[in-house]
């Protein structure tokens, strides 16, 4: 009986304790993505196999008016296998295309965002790649496509 009574004077001061929070204290950024080696046709990155491919860099850049942001290492996987974490800017990886798949791909990254004066966040993104035999197989036969580029994405437009 007296554990049942300590127990209900300590839940008033564990509801003190506890955290409240909402939707606009998240981190506020926008993460860019350079790639190389693959062409962006309508969302979709397709990379020749036996070329190579890398993401060149992932950054972060706060919204206007928001504190300075940065990002912790960047873990990658591929068909969501864990394949490797890069824990120094600009978290860059290459991929070895030689002996993949032909087909359909998913690139999977993730990092904790860090912004001043907001709770730590983790970024999940998600890419679809296509690996072909050749750039002829490339939609558009590579007519008004850019070999390489950027991707950016909006974290959070809460304001």
């Amino acid at each position: 009986m007296k554990n049942l009574l300590y127990l209900l004077l300590a839940l008033p001061v564990l509801g003190l304790l506890s955290s409240c929070d909402d939707d606009n204290s998240l981190p506020q950024v926008s993460v860019q993505v350079d790639y190389e080696g693959a062409v962006d046709v309508d969302g979709v990155l397709y990379v020749v196999q036996g070329e190579p491919f890398s993401v060149t860099s992932v950054k972060v850049t706060p919204d206007e008016g928001t504190g300075n942001a940065t990002l912790g290492p960047v873990n990658y996987a591929w068909n969501s296998v864990y394949i490797g974490t890069s824990e120094v800017a600009p978290y860059g990886v290459s991929f070895d295309t030689e002996n993949m798949n032909l087909g359909n791909h998913l690139l999977e990254m993730s990092a904790t965002i860090i912004q001043v004066n907001k709770p730590l966040s983790t970024l999940n993104l998600g890419f679809k790649i296509k690996v072909v035999a050749s750039a002829g197989d490339i939609p558009g036969n590579g007519d008004d496509t850019v070999e390489g580029g950027s991707i950016v994405t909006t974290v959070n437009t809460a304001h």
